[in-house]
């Protein structure tokens, strides 16, 4: 009996340890909320010679994995800790630990194109001028006999290409592929719900056409499969150059704090929390209440689809600027409607969106968590004069 006891309390005592910690890790996120600040690894990160060490990645990744296994409070911050962490060490050269946590950039499918769709690879020296140009040319006149867009696609105008291929302006980049329709009209990617005839009544197309083109006669439409919309065009809010009006915010009271003026907050704390409610089916990877969780929200609701950020976890606020995801996206020092400020590159860090600018003299700015307490889960508006605006870096849209 002794020997059995004996062997019975290391166990016991295990396992009440183990009960111990959980408990701890319970409680201590629910009253320290989403503070990331006291993490001894992430409070390290802005330390330009800090290095993350294997044992220091895989402890990270032993608290998220705990955390997300027992649905801690704080579990979406626990994430983006992790994330940046892993990002720190991949950045010094270590192996890409972090690649199953980071959204990776989607790749054309072109076996769902319509078989007449041109594709096209942008040489030195073209514009899509020249491309409709070279459309518009007969084989026979061509230089080269062999251009896949002499006689191909006659009468494709330049906004055409354009909206076809997302783009917002008019700039080519060498390399890039284009997708040409072969007649005047657009293309365009099967949605949900989408039927024949209400892609000829929004996209302003012919259904005899919709079906002619794309040999619909017998085969239904495939969702995700891109097809011709003869003569259509996009309606305003769907083109790619879209950029729709501010939202306009509901002030309750002033705060003046640090370099921002004219602080304002907009709606008040349940608001927020009702939008996050309201909005959970976009998945959001933000910690809810802090200003990561806010300038997702605000790029993704306010902003055309080249603007939205991944949705993937994206860590904490001060990694944004070198996280691998970011390398798909515009970054520079230059103020812009709609762009990510970030405002800190310390840990965590901090962002915010540009809501307005007044070249020369000073941006408008929106951001959740800053300032003096209480901000968690608070939306402020406030100016950031010219000067101190061009110190900081701005994550615009997508390249």
């Amino acid at each position: 009996m002794r020997k059995v006891k004996s062997k019975i309390l290391p166990i016991v005592s295990y396992i009440a340890g183990f009960l111990v910690i959980v408990a701890i890790m319970f409680f201590g996120s629910l009253t320290n909320g989403v503070n990331s600040e006291t993490d001894p690894i992430i409070s390290s990160l802005n330390d330009a010679d800090f290095v993350v060490t294997a044992d220091q990645l895989s402890e990270s990744y032993i608290v998220a994995d705990v955390a997300n296994t027992i649905h801690l409070p704080s579990v979406l911050s626990i994430n983006e800790n992790y994330t940046s962490i892993a990002m720190k060490y991949e950045v010094a050269g270590a192996s890409a630990t972090s690649a199953n946590v980071v959204e990776k950039p989607n790749i054309v499918d072109t076996s769902s194109l319509n078989r007449d769709v041109i594709q096209y690879v942008v040489q030195d020296g073209d514009t899509l001028d020249s491309i409709v140009s070279r459309c518009n040319a007969s084989t026979t006149s061509s230089q080269n006999n062999e251009d896949v867009l002499a006689g191909h696609c006659v009468g494709v105008t330049a906004t055409q290409i354009r909206w076809s291929n997302d783009m917002k302006n008019n700039n080519l980049s060498v390399g890039k592929t284009l997708y040409i329709p072969p007649i005047p009209g657009i293309l365009y990617t099967v949605g949900d719900n989408d039927t024949i005839e209400s892609l000829a009544k929004k996209y302003d197309s012919d259904i005899e056409q919709i079906i002619a083109y794309n040999d619909l006669e017998t085969n239904a439409l495939t969702k995700g499969s891109t097809i011709i919309l003869p003569d259509g065009e996009l309606p305003e809010t769907e083109r790619p150059e879209y950029v729709p009006p501010a939202p306009t915010p509901v002030y309750t009271y002033v705060r003046d704090l640090g370099n921002r003026t004219n602080r304002v907050e907009l709606y008040n704390y349940n608001y927020w929390r009702n939008m996050y409610y309201s909005t959970g089916w976009q998945n959001n990877p933000g910690a809810f209440g802090n200003c990561t969780w806010y300038a997702w929200y605000w790029r993704r609701n306010f902003m055309s689809s080249e603007y939205w950020l991944p949705t993937g976890t994206v860590g904490n606020a001060g990694t944004w600027t070198y996280a691998a995801w970011s390398n798909a996206y515009v970054i520079n020092k230059t103020p812009a409607y709609g762009a990510v400020i970030q405002t800190s590159t310390g840990s965590p860090g901090h962002v915010g969106v540009v809501v307005g600018v007044n070249p020369g003299v000073s941006i408008t700015i929106e951001e959740m968590n800053y300032g003096n307490y209480p901000r968690l889960n608070r939306v402020f508006r406030s100016t950031i004069n010219w000067s101190d605006a061009l110190t900081y870096r701005y994550i615009h849209a997508k390249k």
